[in-house]
């Protein structure tokens, strides 16, 4: 038992060897310096080492760091794990690293509420670069049990000063499928603009059609107007 305050200074090795095992209670604090600065000259002439050597803790069983009521801090140029299985467990998590990469075989992101996403941009690659293993089946599979509304506003400017929806497949047309209710398209205010470059524009359905206009409806053609029917009314 020492009574007071007790300094030990080795110069040199030093090994502690336990059979059993070691309980070390400290009333306040606990310190533990360690520089890794290469390995001095011993005294029977050896040369002296240069490369700094590196600090190593093994467990050979379970391990339990358990810091109540306080604050547990990591500092490190690179901090590197390896398991088998990764847990985080706790009330809230944030991750505030200025570059970040998330890698995996599958990723799957799940939360009892919401998911939020604020960027300036947002890029998917999906089924990209075709170095990738191609799957049979590939593309973006959207199952919702309610509603997807999404709103456009102006941009900073430039093309951006209208915003657009666009959709482009240079192999070939776009489809689009609907269930048993139906489609609708309503526009509030402005116009409703379908433009065909190239190609033909065609309307049809199984039952009735219908074209309705409060104000003048116009049809022009600069070839062959056909109007076919069983009964046309003229009014």
């Amino acid at each position: 038992m020492v009574d007071g305050t007790e300094t030990i200074t080795i110069e040199g090795d030093y090994h502690l060897d336990i059979t059993g095992n070691c309980h070390i209670s400290v009333g306040g604090g606990f310190f533990f310096n360690a520089q890794g600065a290469p390995q001095v000259a011993p005294k029977e002439g050896a040369t002296k080492g240069e490369d700094v050597q590196k600090h190593t803790l093994l467990f050979g069983s379970d391990v339990d760091v358990n810091v109540a009521g306080a604050k547990f801090a990591l500092q490190s140029s690179e901090i590197e794990f390896g398991a088998q299985a990764h847990k985080i467990a706790g009330a809230s998590y944030e991750n505030s690293c200025g570059n970040q990469s998330i890698s995996g075989a599958e990723v799957m992101i799940n939360a009892n509420n919401s998911i939020e996403f604020n960027t300036v941009s947002e890029y998917h690659f999906v089924n990209f670069p075709s170095t990738n293993p191609v799957s049979a089946k590939s593309g973006i599979f959207n199952m919702v049990r309610g509603s997807i509304d999404s709103v456009l506003v102006p941009g900073s400017g430039g093309a951006d000063t209208v915003p657009r929806y666009s959709v482009t497949n240079p192999s070939g047309p776009v489809s689009y499928v609907c269930g048993a209710t139906g489609y609708n398209c309503s526009v509030t205010t402005g116009a409703f603009n379908v433009d065909v470059v190239a190609g033909l524009f065609r309307i049809s359905a199984k039952t009735v059609g219908t074209i309705d206009a409060l104000a003048a409806l116009n049809l022009s053609s600069e070839g062959i107007v056909r109007v076919s029917g069983k009964s046309i009314f003229l009014n």
